[in-house]
Parts: C-alpha cells; sequence; structure tokens
C-alpha cells in the first residue's frame, strides 16, 4: 500500500518505472537501505575492511534481486491471480 509520503523523501514521480511496478516504485531505495544495511552490520560486528569486501556482493545481490523482481511483479499483476 503506498499513502505517498515516501514519495518526496525518495524523489519519486510519476516514472515509467513506476507505471510497471505500481506501488512497488520504491524498490530500488529499499534496496539501497538494504545494502547499507548490510553494510553498518558487517561494519560493526566484523570491522571495516571486510564490510568493504563484502560491498560488492550485497549490491550484487540488490541488483540481482531487482532484475527477477520487475518482471515477476509485472506477470503477478498481469495474471491477476493477486491483487497487488
Amino acid at each position: 500500500m503506498d499513502n505517498g509520503y515516501l514519495r518526496p523523501m525518495a524523489g519519486c514521480g510519476s516514472t515509467t518505472f513506476e507505471r510497471v511496478v505500481g506501488d512497488g516504485g520504491n524498490c530500488p531505495y529499499g534496496l539501497g537501505w538494504m545494502v547499507a544495511g548490510y553494510f553498518l552490520l558487517e561494519y560493526y560486528l566484523y570491522s571495516l575492511g571486510p564490510a568493504l569486501v563484502s560491498l560488492p556482493g550485497n549490491i550484487l545481490q540488490a541488483v540481482a534481486s531487482l532484475a527477477c523482481g520487475l518482471p515477476l511483479t509485472a506477470i503477478v499483476r498481469r495474471s491477476r491471480l493477486f491483487s497487488l
């Protein structure tokens, strides 16, 4: 559910990405927060070196989940099996 209160903060507008995924328009920002959270937790647990080494893998995970999630979201929306 999108109440619109995050849009001004996240800089989201009426973009092609948003028209394709609908309420999932803030997905890239959430993935950015995920990568940042992983980095901060790894920095806290292990130190800066290991956190920096794992950063490319975390970014790759975010990009892969976006690349898989967008087409799947579009397919599920078009199938009308779920009310997303």
